[in-house]
């Protein structure tokens, strides 16, 4: 965790420079002009379940409860949910322009970073879809975004430890909309740890273990406390264990189109009807960008219950005695995720309203594609093939960034550090999950990279003194 903090007598004792406020500034306004020009915002299949689950309180997991009570929230202020999306602006530029916040006297190049961030699908588009992967990544980029004003705020004893409270807080909600947001707790607990101990005049260690344990603590409490209330308005149906099953008979198909010789001899003797499916229509159904054709079938619907013990002994039949077959089947499937090679198949983005008929005659909605969504849609795309609908390049801008403030080590960028490292073990998560290759799925890499990004510019003046 480091040493005590050793204060650079070149370090401006003004805390904010005009840099940061005209980039914050920039930041908020063009935010707040995004949500307002795509308003009430974009509404998918999901997104519509999620609202008319919010309306009625009756939850399932095949969706995050989390996000269906906020959009029910939502929705009793206005009707139709839209304040949904300024949650979600709120928090995605309310961070960035905090980090902006940060830029030194001579950090103008903060500015032009703000602006061309600005002009990414990312900010100008993307905050304004209703999607758990946005209210995801926008609650983990503010988490980060108090911890670096953590660091900042040392002197002050309630500061610091409110923004640390807040951060636990803000990661609870980022873990109760992604499952596999949990991973980002840890990475922030060790995070905080190190600002600490670098900052702590006194026992830095005894300082950095009990900053990281406070927001362990209050992460997995209100993620604990918050999971077992949204529980209580369950629909009661066993959706986290059938999408267990789907995905093991996703990795199943999968194996065999890479080694046709792989059979179910489990599934043969225990489970006859859903062999047959597997061996018979499943390499006609099977895609490797998205699960959905195998699964979403009435053979699999009519047997996945029944089957699932069957399913189980199978699939650890075949990976336990070829682990290198199991690799190679995840390692495509993540490529399609993170590589997204065919980049139109994998939803770059949602633009307009629809969502199921049922659903949206309930909640009283109309299919919608406007002149408005056809703008965001055409101005989106003209970035499909660039570097800014590629993970990769993110991933890239994010590695590089991560070592270059881990070699200056102020408190803020180890911060900002924290932040970059918890969305390459987010994205590198998904090796084990992956199931589809929407774009979405791994948006808080690319915000993260961006936030990075920006502050960077702001700062970089400073690191050259």
């Amino acid at each position: 965790m480091g040493t005590a903090k050793t204060v650079n007598p070149a370090e401006p004792k003004t805390p904010i420079a005009l840099p940061g406020l005209v980039a914050a500034g920039m930041l908020l306004v063009g935010g707040a002009a995004a949500v307002a020009f795509s308003w009430p915002g974009h509404w998918s299949y999901d997104s519509v379940v999620e609202l008319d689950q919010g309306r009625s309180g009756i939850y399932n997991a095949w969706h995050p409860p989390v996000t269906a009570w906020l959009l029910g929230l939502a929705d009793r202020l206005q009707r139709g949910g839209a304040l949904f999306t300024v949650l979600e602006g709120a928090l995605v530029f309310a961070s960035l322009a905090s980090l902006a916040l940060m830029a030194r006297r001579g950090g103008w190049a903060v500015v032009a970073a703000a602006a061309l961030a600005l002009a990414t699908p990312q900010l100008a588009i993307y905050p304004a879809i209703v999607w758990k992967d946005v209210l995801f990544a926008g609650a983990a980029l503010a988490a980060f975004a108090c911890l670096a004003w953590y660091g900042r705020g040392w002197p002050s004893p309630r500061l610091r430890w409110a923004l640390l409270v807040k951060a636990g807080a803000l990661l609870a909600l980022a873990a109760l909309a992604r499952q596999n947001g949990l991973i980002l707790i840890p990475v922030a607990a060790v995070t905080a740890g190190w600002i600490a101990a670098r900052q702590a005049t006194a026992r830095p260690w005894a300082r950095g273990v009990a900053a990281g344990a406070v927001l362990l603590a209050v992460a997995i409490g209100v993620a604990v406390a918050g999971s077992a209330a949204l529980k209580t308005r369950s629909d009661g149906q066993n959706e986290r264990q059938r999408q267990w099953t789907e995905l093991r008979l996703y990795e199943m198909v999968a194996a065999r189109q890479l080694d046709p010789g792989a059979g179910f001899p489990i599934l043969a003797a225990r489970a006859p009807a859903m062999n047959a499916f597997l061996l018979g229509q499943g390499p006609r159904l099977f895609n490797t960008q998205r699960i959905d054709p195998l699964v979403q079938n009435d053979t699999v619907a009519a047997h996945e219950d029944a089957d699932r013990p069957a399913v189980l002994a199978q699939w650890r039949a075949i990976f336990a005695a070829r682990p290198w077959l199991y690799l190679r089947v995840r390692a495509e499937l993540f490529r399609q995720v993170f590589a997204a090679p065919d980049i139109e198949a994998c939803v770059p983005l949602s633009v307009g309203v629809n969502g199921p008929p049922e659903e949206m005659k309930r909640l009283g909605f109309e299919t919608r594609y406007s002149d408005a969504d056809d703008v965001v849609f055409t101005y989106a795309q003209a970035f499909f093939h660039s570097p800014v609908f590629s993970h990769a390049a993110w991933a890239l801008l994010a590695a590089a960034l991560m070592i270059a403030l881990l070699l200056r080590r102020r408190p803020e960028d180890l911060a900002v550090a924290g932040l970059l490292a918890a969305a390459l073990t987010f994205t590198a998560s998904f090796f084990a999950i992956s199931i589809a290759c929407d774009y979405r799925y791994l948006y808080f890499l690319d915000l993260s990279a961006l936030a990075g990004a920006v502050y960077a510019a702001g700062t970089a003046q400073f690191a050259r003194r």
